[in-house]
């Protein structure tokens, strides 16, 4: 990871890996600990995806060094819809919250969604609302845009 890092020149803060939450982690839990460890320490971030889904235990959440969990779409769904209870939704953001991870919404799809997402605190978010899978070159034109304006934005000030 470290050398992907210099050969990309990203800085490591910049990289996000994501864990499924069903990984199987167990077999080793010590090697995997160290592992996640030294990763955290070069200074990536770390992601438990889908969560919610999976069979993973709560203790990871403290055990290994993960910065945010994405909380699965299944959970989005409903949200904003009539009758829909967000509690569940909440209850996963707060418990992230409370060992301090940041938190995304997975499959934000429509208006309602994002609304009741905003509404509850809701960090972040993924989702063909928010755009759509897109081929790595028209990605970087657009981030290179934004660098661009970013750049433009920085020299008036």
């Amino acid at each position: 990871v470290r050398d992907a890092l210099a050969s990309a020149g990203l800085e490591p803060a910049a990289l996000t890996l994501e864990l499924t939450e069903d990984l199987q982690v167990v077999a080793d839990e010590t090697a995997v600990d160290d592992r996640l460890t030294a990763l955290a320490a070069l200074g990536v971030r770390l992601s438990i995806d889908d969560f919610g889904t999976g069979n993973a235990s709560l203790s990871y959440l403290r055990r290994f060094a993960i910065t945010e969990l994405k909380i699965d779409r299944s959970y989005v769904l409903g949200l904003g819809a009539p009758g829909e209870r967000p509690q569940l939704v909440r209850g996963l953001m707060d418990l992230g919250r409370a060992v301090g991870l940041h938190i995304v919404a997975e499959g934000i799809e429509d208006q309602r969604q994002l609304r009741s997402l905003l509404e509850m605190g809701c960090e972040f978010g993924q989702g063909f609302l928010l755009g759509r899978p897109r081929p790595a070159r028209s990605t970087t034109d657009v981030l290179q845009r934004w660098v661009n304006v970013d750049a433009e934005v920085n020299a008036r000030a």
